[in-house]
């Protein structure tokens, strides 16, 4: 089978810019496409789209051909070498490309791939790209990035004085301007030293729950007065010591490891063996990876 990957392009005369207003009118762009071959019963069984697009009769079915949008041969490629292998290496790639394939992991249902270049992204928040991910976490529902990028953004309130800010949606814009407030508040309510990430524990990749305080608990932070017995007590109390707060996090990187590692080597190997050789390469996929096949 194959994939064709829809490359569209701006006419030379009038390239896309930060600078223009607007892209280029659609009718004034060309499209290219490039073919990539692929092995239809791999494709088909990693991922469930696939598999229904390619064996349920409808036109890709016949055609044996898959027509992508909306990203690069590049990046499909990367893609695809997931979908082979199970692995892939987040180390080597920019902002761009990770999120590129958490939109294709997304769009494609290949759930793994959209934690794994999620994680990644987390580390990629910068002033340059929270807003950018903040936006579009927000459309993938991709939670953690989400609340990573929200905390930068609210710890650099200048960037919401921006005008890639003003372009966020206005539910997101009030969002972020309740989470300076909520910030401010608590600064004042906080000594200096008191470190933000214990409000933003990363969630475990398996759990649906946030860590995020929702919308409901900001509206009651924002009305509380300075005394101290009016903080509600999992928003950080004094009571949580930092070795709770690392065992937390080392749980999450664990339980990530675990459930990377099940991708590749499947059901069969027991879960003690998986949390020991997590432990052993300290979360770290690829010398996890090593000590199981060596």
């Amino acid at each position: 089978m194959t994939f064709e990957i829809v490359i569209r392009q701006a006419p030379s005369s009038a390239p896309f810019s930060p600078e223009r207003e607007s892209p280029p009118p659609v009718e004034g762009r060309h499209e290219s496409s490039r073919l990539v071959a692929a092995h239809r019963a791999v494709v088909a069984t990693r991922c469930e789209w696939f598999k229904k697009a390619l064996l349920s009769g409808m036109r890709e079915s016949i055609h044996r051909k898959i027509v992508v949008h909306d990203t690069t041969p590049e990046v499909f490629g990367l893609f695809l070498d997931y979908l082979y292998c199970g692995f892939l290496d987040t180390d080597e790639l920019g902002t761009e490309q990770l999120s590129e394939l958490m939109q294709l992991g997304d769009r494609y249902e290949v759930d793994r791939l959209k934690l794994i270049t999620e994680d990644a992204l987390r580390d990629h928040v910068d002033e340059d790209s929270a807003l950018y991910l903040l936006n579009l976490a927000d459309q993938l529902n991709a939670r953690n990035l989400r609340n990573s990028a929200l905390e930068f953004i609210a710890l650099n309130k200048d960037m919401a004085k921006s005008e890639v800010f003003h372009d966020l949606p206005e539910d997101l814009q009030s969002e972020v301007m309740e989470m300076v407030t909520w910030f401010e508040l608590r600064s004042a309510q906080r000594p200096k030293e008191t470190s933000y990430a214990r409000y933003f524990e990363p969630d475990s990749p398996s759990s649906g729950s946030s860590s995020l305080l929702d919308v409901d608990e900001f509206a009651s932070v924002l009305t509380l007065s300075p005394s101290e017995e009016n903080v509600p007590q999992h928003v950080g109390g004094d009571e949580a010591s930092p070795p709770d707060e690392a065992l937390g996090r080392d749980a999450a990187q664990l339980e990530l490891c675990v459930e990377l590692l099940r991708d590749v080597v499947g059901a069969a190997v027991p879960r003690d063996d998986l949390v020991r050789v997590s432990l052993a390469a300290d979360y770290d996929l690829n010398r996890a990876l090593n000590f199981f096949f060596s």
